[in-house]
């Protein structure tokens, strides 16, 4: 027995130093993020841990195996190892999880139907993990329909991680107004991450230019038709000229930004983000690679002071349409929509209260008393104490443009017909399910109602027809109730 105690002594220290190197992984999540290297034989899949008050780097670890285009790096709190692409768009797809302690990497499940492409098109450039340890997100911006996929623009995964599976959530990115958000697409590298409230943070880029969103939790684990982005940055020109390959939160909530590896003087380089609107500080240059992507360890409530106010404003020839989502503190008590001829006299025209839900809720209000010419409109969120805080102003130029149509398409024995610029007369005609004529006749801007109260319950079609120049006729379906 004696003679086996230094050898039992030693397994112990050994042990007791693994412990410790595994508490010691994030143990400065202040200081601390990690990068991932990408560069193809020159070390792909190399995880460094990068000190974010100088750029310097302490090599983690890295595959047991070759690796190509390493990228879309997440890191695991929970069972504490990083999950990434280990090779991507070069020969056959792995995906790993790497255990920094052991040094080990596990092969897991890789998308499929359709499956990424093997060439160089086929690049992963994003990736993060939840704080809960159970998801991995990530975006393969190159997807099309002769890949197989049901359209093409950029294709958004989620992974089980403990069920070790792929699910594409859609392909399709909308901002608060339903347009599409090309840059999700255009702009075909960046990275993401998750703050503590369950938010994906993502940003979008290429050499001239990026952008960054974020995506309001909970995040769908199932396919959805299209998914809602704030856009907390619009595109905006690269610091210099390199675009931006990966991003990570500190303990602090501070946002750190490195730029893609390469010879020139703006690659490598680690950069630090205030806030969203101030200049990034640049911290110092990274080995060439280190910066390829980015995690960390920390998922934290408060990040970027974002002073979020998104607002959106159009015209359908009905209403003037109003869209806002702005971050929201406690005291917000609610908002005011204001509009103007000249943007610079005000008229309060409705007040509408904050939402009760723990994210922040898209807004909608409908001006029908808009005017011909300019019409200006801001949104004034007021807080319990007093304070005010405004939007952009949007402008919506109105012409002397009639549209007849109805008031709503649920209608019990009154239908209200409305238009701002009614034309002296036009006819109505209103058709069953069936396509028979139930009603006809002539109305006035005197008379903009119609008595349904001898109509059946049942849908129903109405036709609105002028002879007056400008007027666009109008076709609507509505129910009786």
């Amino acid at each position: 027995m004696k003679k086996n105690t230094p050898r039992l002594i030693f397994t112990v220290l050994l042990l007791a130093m693994t412990v410790a190197g595994k508490a010691q992984l994030c143990q400065n999540s202040t200081d601390t993020v990690y990068g991932l290297n990408s560069i193809v034989a020159g070390g792909s899949g190399q995880i460094v841990a990068i000190d974010a008050f100088n750029a310097g780097t302490t090599l983690i670890g890295s595959p047991a195996a070759s690796s190509s285009n390493a990228n879309g790096l997440g890191y695991n709190k929970t069972n504490q190892k990083f999950y990434f692409f280990n090779q991507i768009g070069a020969g056959t797809t792995e995906f790993v999880s790497f255990d920094p302690v052991t040094g080990t990497k596990a092969s897991l499940a890789i998308p499929s139907s359709p499956a990424l492409p093997t060439s160089s098109t086929g690049k992963i450039r994003s990736g993060a993990v939840n704080a809960a340890g159970d998801a991995y997100y990530t975006v393969f911006p190159a997807a099309t329909t002769a890949m197989g996929y049901p359209v093409t623009g950029p294709a958004f995964y989620y992974y089980n991680i403990p069920g070790n599976n792929w699910v594409l959530i859609t392909q399709s990115f909308k901002d608060i107004s339903g347009n599409t958000v090309s840059e999700i697409k255009n702009l075909n590298s960046g990275d993401m991450a998750f703050d503590g409230l369950g938010r994906l943070w993502i940003v979008s880029s290429n050499s001239s230019s990026y952008a960054m969103y974020r995506i309001d939790a909970p995040l769908p684990t199932s396919p959805v038709a299209s998914i809602t982005v704030d856009t907390v940055i619009a595109s905006t020109p690269t610091p210099a000229g390199v675009s931006i390959t990966g991003i990570a939160f500190n303990s602090g909530g501070d946002l750190f930004l490195s730029s893609g590896s390469g010879a020139g003087a703006g690659n490598n380089q680690l950069y630090e983000m205030v806030t969203p609107t101030s200049p990034l500080t640049n911290i110092g240059t990274l080995p060439n690679g280190a910066g390829d992507d980015l995690t960390s360890c920390i998922h934290p409530f408060a990040v970027l002071p974002v002073n979020y106010f998104q607002f959106v404003a159009s015209f359908n020839n009905k209403a003037a349409k109003l869209l806002w989502k702005a971050d929201e503190t406690t005291d917000v008590l609610g908002y005011t929509v204001e509009r103007s001829n000249d943007a610079v006299q005000w008229k309060k025209i409705a007040f509408a209260n904050r939402s009760l839900s723990s994210q922040p809720q898209a807004n909608t209000y409908l001006d029908y008393d808009y005017e011909a010419g300019n019409n200006y409109y801001r949104i004034a969120q007021v807080s319990t104490t007093g304070q005010v805080k405004y939007s952009a102003i949007q402008k919506i130029a109105v012409h002397d443009v009639s549209n007849i149509y109805i008031q709503t398409n649920l209608v019990n024995n009154t239908l209200q017909v409305y238009s701002k610029y009614l034309p002296s007369n036009y006819s109505a005609f209103i058709f069953d399910n069936t396509g028979r004529l139930v009603y006809s006749g002539k109305l006035q801007q005197t008379n903009q109602v119609i008595d349904i109260n001898n109509l059946q319950k049942g849908l129903y079609i109405i036709k609105f027809s002028s002879a007056e120049q400008g007027i666009n006729q109008g076709t609507y379906k509505f129910v009786k109730y």
